[in-house]
This record gives C-alpha cells, sequence and structure tokens, in this order.
C-alpha cells in the first residue's frame, strides 16, 4: 500500500512538472510570437530593409533576431554601423588613459593639441578634456558640416586643423550642447598621447579586451559582411552609398553585429566582468554632467537623473544607418537595435520592445523625420511638377501669340532686368539658406536627407524661373499692343 501511495505521489509531481514545462514553453513561444509581430509592424511602417535586435535579461540572450527584406543575405554576425553609439567606445579609451596617469579630465586640450585655438566673443578660452566628453566645450553643432567627405588624407589631425582658429557658440563648461565633433577631438587626443593609430589603440586596448571580436573601427571590416545602407526618398526606400568621414570615426564610424551589441550590453549591465575594465565602465557611467533636471550626459551614454543612475541609452545616426542602445540597471535588462537606414524607428523600436518585456510608461517617440520630410517633400515634387507644366504651356502660348516678333523698348528693358534681378537674389538666398537657418551647407543637406530634396529644391528653382519669363513675355506682348 506504501509502495503504492509513494507512486501515485511521484506520479503527481511528475505531472506537475511536466504541466509547468509546458506552460513555460507556451509562455516563451507566446512571447516570441507577441516580440515578432510587434518588429513585422514596425519594419513595415517604417520601411525598414534590415534589421538586427537583441535583448538581454539577467545576464542571458532573452531574444535576438535579425530580419531581412533587402536582396543581401543579413543574419547575426552582420555588420552595421552604429553611428553615435561609437562614443561609448572612444570615451572608455579616454578614460582608460586617465586611469593609468596619462592624461587629466581637467587638462587644457592645447596640452595635446597645442596648434588648437578656440576663442568665445575675441576672447581666448580653455576646452578641457571633460568638457569634451560631456559636450560643453562651446563648439558649435555647426560643426559637424566642416568635416571632409572621401578624403584618406583627411584623419583626424588634418580633420581638426580645419577648425584651428574657431569661434566658440558659448564659454566651455557652462552649458551643454551635442556636438559629434568633440568624440573626434578625443579621438585626436588618444593618437598624440598613446603614439598610436586611434584605430591601432582601440583594437588593442578596448575591443579585444573587451572581446568585442566583431566589432570594427572606421571603414575596416576585416572580412566581415556588412549591411548596405539605405535612404529614404520618394515614399520608400532605396541603396545608398554614403561618403566616407574618415575625420569622424572616433564620434559616429564603429561598426559591429549584433552577436558583440549583446555582450557590450551585458557589460554594461555588469553581468560580464572583464579585469580592468569593471572600475572603468562604472566610471563611464557615472561620471556625468547635468543636461537638464530630467537627463545628464555621462561619457558615451545619456542618463536619466533618477539619482541611482539606473537608465542609459544612446542613439546613432549616420546617413544611411541608425542603432539604439538602452541599458535599464534597475531591471537588469538590455536592448540593442541596428539598423541600415538612418530612421528614429530604431529609438521606437527599443522603448516598445522595453514595454513588452517590462510594462511600464515610456515616453513617446516623435514620427521619424526623414520620413516625414519625405512625404513632405515628395508631395511638394507632385505639386510643383503640375505648376510647372501649367507655366510651360502658358509660356507655350504667349510665345505662339507673339508671331516672332521682336519688339523691345526701354520700360520693358527696365523691367526685364528688374526681373532679372530678383531671380539673382532668389538663387543667391535658396544658396544661402541652409547656412542661414542651420549653419550647414548644401552638401551636408543632400547627404543626410532623403533623396526627394534635390528634385523638389530644382522644381522650386524651375518655378520662379518659369514665372518670371511668363511675366516678363507678358510685359512685352501687352506693352506691344499699347504701342499697336
Amino acid at each position: 500500500m506504501k509502495t503504492v501511495i509513494s507512486i501515485f505521489k511521484r506520479a503527481i509531481v511528475i505531472v506537475i512538472f511536466l504541466n509547468f514545462i509546458s506552460l513555460s514553453v507556451t509562455s516563451a513561444t507566446d512571447r516570441e510570437e507577441t516580440i515578432n509581430e510587434y518588429l513585422l509592424n514596425e519594419i513595415d511602417k517604417g520601411d525598414i530593409k534590415d534589421l538586427s535586435v537583441v535583448i538581454v535579461k539577467d545576464g542571458k540572450i532573452f531574444y535576438r533576431n535579425t530580419f531581412n527584406k533587402s536582396s543581401e543575405i543579413i543574419t547575426n554576425n552582420t555588420l552595421f554601423e552604429i553611428g553615435s553609439n561609437s562614443k561609448a567606445f572612444t570615451a572608455l579609451g579616454v578614460l582608460k588613459l586617465y586611469k593609468e596617469g596619462k592624461i587629466d579630465l581637467n587638462d587644457d586640450i592645447k596640452k595635446y593639441l597645442p596648434w588648437l585655438n578656440v576663442t568665445f566673443n575675441g576672447k581666448t578660452e580653455k576646452i578641457t578634456i571633460h568638457d569634451l566628453l560631456h559636450h560643453r566645450s562651446g563648439i558649435p553643432y555647426s560643426s559637424i558640416s566642416e568635416i571632409p567627405k572621401n578624403n584618406k588624407n583627411f584623419g583626424l589631425k588634418a580633420t581638426a586643423w580645419q577648425l584651428k582658429d574657431l569661434k566658440l557658440n558659448q564659454i566651455p563648461g557652462k552649458k551643454y550642447e551635442y556636438v559629434t565633433f568633440n568624440y573626434d577631438l578625443l579621438g585626436l587626443i588618444i593618437e598624440e598621447v598613446s603614439g598610436e593609430k586611434f584605430s591601432d589603440f582601440m583594437y588593442k586596448e578596448i575591443l579585444q579586451p573587451l572581446g568585442l571580436e566583431n566589432t570594427t573601427v572606421g571603414y575596416e571590416y576585416f572580412g566581415h559582411d556588412k549591411a548596405i545602407g539605405y535612404k529614404n526618398g520618394f515614399f520608400t526606400t532605396f541603396r545608398y552609398d554614403a561618403p566616407k568621414y574618415y575625420g569622424n570615426v572616433p564620434a559616429g564610424y564603429f561598426n559591429s553585429n549584433i552577436i558583440d551589441i549583446s555582450r557590450w550590453i551585458n557589460i554594461q549591465l555588469g553581468n560580464i566582468k572583464i579585469k580592468g575594465f569593471e572600475d572603468l565602465i562604472i566610471l563611464s557611467q557615472e561620471n556625468s554632467s547635468s543636461i537638464n533636471s530630467k537627463l545628464n550626459y555621462a561619457a558615451g551614454w545619456f542618463q536619466l537623473d533618477d539619482k541611482k543612475n539606473t537608465e542609459l541609452f544612446h542613439g546613432g545616426n549616420n546617413p544611411n544607418y541608425s542603432s539604439f542602445i538602452l541599458i535599464d540597471k534597475k531591471n537588469n535588462i538590455g536592448i540593442g537595435v541596428l539598423n541600415n537606414l538612418n530612421t528614429s524607428y530604431s529609438t521606437s523600436i527599443a522603448y516598445g520592445l522595453k514595454d513588452i518585456i517590462s510594462p511600464g510608461v515610456t515616453e513617446s517617440i516623435p514620427k521619424d523625420f526623414n520620413q516625414r520630410i519625405d512625404k513632405i517633400l515628395t508631395f511638394s515634387i507632385l505639386v510643383l511638377l503640375i505648376f510647372n507644366v501649367f507655366l510651360f504651356l502658358k509660356i507655350n502660348k504667349l510665345i505662339k501669340e507673339d508671331r516672332g516678333q521682336n519688339i523691345r523698348i526701354k520700360i520693358v528693358n527696365l523691367k526685364t532686368i528688374f526681373i532679372a534681378a530678383l531671380i539673382t537674389i532668389f538663387f543667391f538666398l535658396l544658396y544661402k539658406l541652409p547656412t542661414l537657418l542651420l549653419g550647414m551647407s548644401w552638401d551636408f543637406l543632400i547627404v543626410w536627407l532623403p533623396f526627394s530634396l534635390i528634385p523638389a529644391v530644382i522644381l522650386i528653382s524651375l518655378l520662379v524661373l518659369s514665372t518670371a519669363i511668363y511675366f516678363s513675355i507678358r510685359l512685352s506682348l501687352r506693352n506691344r499692343r499699347e504701342i499697336t
């Protein structure tokens, strides 16, 4: 009898255990299906071609997947440009030199770059390494448009030399302004102090010790496959081979895959501890400077000001790639998103995934800027085409009415000269418009904004020109009628 009871008890335990496993498997499957469904929907809305995503929870890979809609084969091993998420690696290199006593964060950068002169309102100012790390240098954001493209000779030093007599837009150390060029200067300081190329230093001193074997610096890929970049245009996306910015590598041109991003997240969460780096990681997260009442900027990381430094994040946007990394230390959760399209969907996807696995209140992410601009530009192109065709037909009709006669009088010439002057002023203002409004060049906007920008600008110019021609012909015909 006791044997029967014992067997019965064991059977109950086994049934309960099997039911528990079954429920766990079902729950995990349902959760994965929910995540996949969410991601596929976002990919469709954002017209995203290729996407790699990882969710790390309690030190383990909770979810990792790569979605491939382009014609290329994309896997978890495929590299993506990570944009400004490169800054956290560069910051770690700077902090390593600091820990080794080779630099001081309060040093004037002229100690390492003596030829760099910066002034504010005509007065020479001092920028410290600390100012560069926390975007308080006073260097204007528009300095990004001064970085030369497609020129290997313009490395870090040659690029920085472009700004050797720089006028600041504020006193260093006083106010936060996110400026990508700050981290290019940090990369140059690493070169000057270490005596090595920036990329060589980063491989030897940072990436290899951290075990990030798939992460590369600049335009070196070492046989790794890299996703082809895309850009918005005409309600869709097209392949885009963006210019190369050799002088902007420390700030925005590291490459990584979702496997290495998984490890990087675990390192940031403290789940993977590497001798010699534990203090550096903590320092990079906690050595912060206030942006506003809710947000700080640490060393390559934005940080929620919750007094416990529990949430870190950073986005990365290049002309044809984007990324986002979210570190939730309180719940031991990390999320990484890699994308071969410059889009804010990388950010919204990360926060959407966080809400799925750890529901809470997340601030809404604005709609994608480039997608929105492309829609406006493309609709404008359609309208401008209609107006241009209409004016062309009107001009053609007026020319036929003219019957080939060519009567000129002084007043018409004066009016024509006036119209020509207005056209000249228009094109001059059009050329200067990006500089006047944004402090940027047309060259910069053409690289970063959708393909629909150039046709829209051309059609606006044609419309102005056509309008001027139309009214010039009308004036000529009216004057002829008055004479006859």
